[in-house]
């Protein structure tokens, strides 16, 4: 701009850049530059990461009855208490036979038509004190700090789900840290222990996940604490790659489980009442 007194006064804006202004009485300049407003050291990493959509499955032949949910679902809900099984007990036309088990009955369907898999790999009955036939218990064995972003299916699975007529859980096991990092952590699902990290400091090659759990009620109990009726049961789960070249990895995984309990004549004559 220029008023009656031959003031100049030219201004440069531009998004990002801090502006430049040059006045008459400031000393010619054949060019002016306009500098960056973002600091060099603000801006360390950048993570890109793709959209997690909760009402579409994972699988990409999956068109209709299917949803994704994610790990933290399975604290995040009401009566969950660490376990998928009860997760899902928030989810339309799912629903469970008591809160002492994690049945799953889809849309009126027997629970015991109810199909798990981890990583492709097809599994009975991931539960403690599981009876051959049902798909459900009281404890869960599966580790939900071990599961990544998964799948469940309500119906028209696609051709690789075979033995299923009521739902698919189709889990994956997650990638370990590149990083060293270890867990303790107690609660309904019992005292547990984890740890994960690569096989050597600074070699991304290969990397372990491991998770101990052990019955939160016995611990008690050999304290000397009297909590009624002991359960005892203990479960171990982990995952560990190795990449042999640029094209191949080598993955093991593996989920393990023991579980016992012992009713005394007391216990048991409870037991019978209450049940007739």
């Amino acid at each position: 701009m220029k008023n009656n007194l031959g003031y100049w006064l030219m201004c440069w804006l531009f998004i990002g850049l801090n502006p430049a202004v040059a006045i008459s009485a400031s000393s010619l300049q054949d060019s002016v530059g306009l500098s960056s407003a973002m600091r060099q050291d603000t801006l360390t990493a950048v993570s890109v990461e793709a959209p997690f959509q909760k009402d579409r499955a994972l699988n990409p032949l999956v068109y209709g009855s299917g949803r994704s949910f994610s790990t933290e679902d399975a604290y995040r809900y009401a009566g969950s208490l660490g376990d998928v099984g009860r997760m899902l007990r928030n989810y339309a036309g799912v629903s469970c036979l008591d809160d002492s088990r994690n049945d799953v009955s889809v849309r009126g369907n027997s629970p015991c038509h109810l199909l798990w898999r981890i990583d492709g790999y097809e599994i009975n009955n991931p539960n403690h004190y599981a009876t051959v036939g049902l798909t459900g218990s009281t404890v869960a064995l599966l580790n939900t700090n071990l599961i990544s972003n998964s799948d469940f299916l309500m119906g028209a699975f696609p051709a690789e789900f075979g033995n299923a007529l009521s739902g698919v859980f189709d889990l994956r096991m997650r990638p370990a840290a590149q990083d060293y990092r270890f867990r303790v952590q107690t609660g309904w699902n019992g005292f547990e222990l984890g740890a994960e990290g690569p096989f050597r400091r600074g070699d991304a090659s290969g990397a372990f996940l491991v998770a101990y759990r052990y019955s939160f009620l016995d611990i008690l109990s050999r304290l000397g604490l009297n909590t009624g009726i002991n359960p005892k049961y203990q479960d171990l789960s982990f995952k560990l790659h190795r990449d042999l070249c640029e094209n191949w990895r080598m993955e093991l995984l593996g989920i393990w489980g023991k579980s016992l309990l012992q009713l005394d004549e007391n216990d048991a004559s409870l037991l019978t009442a209450s049940s007739t």
